[in-house]
């Protein structure tokens, strides 16, 4: 049965599932507050996703936190790092839109963007990226190795991974066997193994570790809940970046890989060949799709209602 879901499973499967329920499609809030318990889960992580001398490797760095769903690991990355800018990209609106919308309304940090992106194709440049950071998304993909490939192409020289996964070992795999009826359809079974092995054949330097979070000394491969790659791309690494700018080199066609030139209403290649909108401050860089039309329709509406909800209030105060 899990094969056939994942056969028949599409990018615009996921958006409807999300969409009709599934996703926490719920008014903005200060996200720190409304969501402090997974936010705190998130920060908790820090201690083992992060070596020693985090802060020099991380300082004016560009990171992407792929598959954000409501961004928490983004914003504890934006947080607690000395990051240049972390750019958090999901497909679903639902998923990141809360976070945008509290983020728009709070600017509770000024080093992080979202967008509505493809992890099959991302809106970046070659060798763009100096991080990557997924955590506990790669199994929603059926063609995972496409994003992984993904990755290879955006990181740049000397840049490095980081991949959270349920641990496909020992006891926990029995759990998640047990429990897959109450699992989403558009979760499936990968092996761990499979992640390490494709980093080391393109020579990466690679780290496999294990940890529960709330029992930081149970390390066990066979008895943690998690697994953790930190996986280093081969070359010298870039400099800080000192000088993106979300309105000219931030972002690149996910077609072309060109550079984008954002305005309010639009993100356009300079020869203007490709147009992506951008509603309600959000940039969707999905390349021509259902899926992209969903997400656009999804946004106006919700663009819409914050539009009225902002005007009765200020029908009110006047």
């Amino acid at each position: 049965m899990k094969q056939q879901t994942q056969r028949e499973w599409s990018a615009e499967a996921e958006y409807r599932y999300y969409r009709s329920g599934h996703g926490h499609d719920r008014d903005a809030a200060p996200i720190l507050k409304e969501r402090a318990n997974d936010y705190k889960t998130e920060r908790l992580q820090f201690g083992f996703f992060w070596p020693d001398g985090a802060d020099a490797a991380t300082r004016g760095k560009l990171v992407l936190d792929l598959a954000c769903g409501e961004s928490f690991t983004g914003c504890a990355i934006a947080e607690l790092l000395p990051v240049e800018q972390v750019v958090c990209l999901d497909a679903v609106v639902p998923q990141i839109y809360t976070t945008f919308r509290a983020w728009q309304q709070h600017a509770f940090t000024n080093n992080i963007n979202f967008v509505i992106g493809d992890a099959y194709q991302l809106p970046f440049a070659d060798r763009h990226i100096d991080m990557v950071v997924v955590s506990r998304a790669i199994h929603h993909f059926p063609q995972f190795y496409r994003v992984l490939f993904e990755i290879d192409r955006v990181l740049a020289p000397g840049g490095s991974v980081i991949i959270v996964e349920p641990n496909d070992n020992g006891i926990y795999s029995f759990i998640m066997e047990w429990e897959e009826e109450s699992r989403s359809d558009n979760e499936g079974f990968i092996r761990t193994g499979d992640i390490d092995r494709f980093f080391r054949n393109l020579s990466y330097s690679v780290d496999v570790s294990y940890y529960t979070v709330r029992f930081p000394l149970l390390r066990a491969k066979y008895l943690s809940t998690n697994y953790l790659l930190r996986a280093k791309k081969s070359g010298a690494p870039l400099g800080p970046r000192t000088s993106l700018n979300r309105e000219t080199n931030m972002f690149h066609c996910p077609v072309t890989h060109l550079p984008l030139r954002r305005d309010a209403d639009s993100a356009t290649t300079e020869d203007g060949k490709h147009s992506y909108p951008v509603i309600g401050g959000l940039p969707v860089l999905l390349p021509p799709s259902e899926t992209r039309q969903l997400a656009e329709a999804d946004l106006l509406e919700r663009a819409g209602t914050v539009s009225q909800e902002t005007g009765a209030v200020a029908a009110v105060t006047s």
